[in-house]
């Protein structure tokens, strides 16, 4: 449910201000364009992280000769599944950081958003 709100809260704002700065005679052209994005996304996504979790269940049976992943021991499954949350909040934090390097030009927000940064990769480091 998070994630749905989360992406509620944030897809129209964003499509808006896309939409916003196109030209008016070309709003088609943009419109297709954030689809085919949007679903690049979405399958590269899905596809990656996908591949991440069973490469790390080969890691973490060591390699056996398991064809199918998801046959695995249903622990060493939710340890691939912990691997990719990891992954994904430290590419998150690291996308949050960056933006907020380049867009944030006040010191003291700046500092206090590397410190929330600094805070998520410590807690996702000391997890794995």
């Amino acid at each position: 449910m998070g994630i749905g709100i989360g992406t509620g809260l944030f897809l129209s704002p964003n499509n808006s201000a896309i939409m916003g700065a196109g030209p008016k005679n070309q709003l088609g052209i943009v419109s297709g364009l954030m689809a085919i994005s949007r679903t690049l996304g979405q399958t590269a996504g899905v596809s990656i992280i996908g591949t991440l979790w069973a490469v790390r269940i080969h890691t973490v049976l060591g390699n056996r000769d398991l064809r199918d992943v998801t046959k695995a021991p249903l622990s060493i499954q939710i340890q691939g599944l912990q691997f990719i949350f990891i992954v994904v909040s430290d590419d998150f934090g690291w996308a949050l950081y960056i933006h907020l390097w380049i867009s944030i030009g006040e010191e003291s927000v700046k500092n206090q958003y590397i410190t929330l940064f600094c805070t998520l990769i410590g807690y996702s480091t000391q997890i794995m």
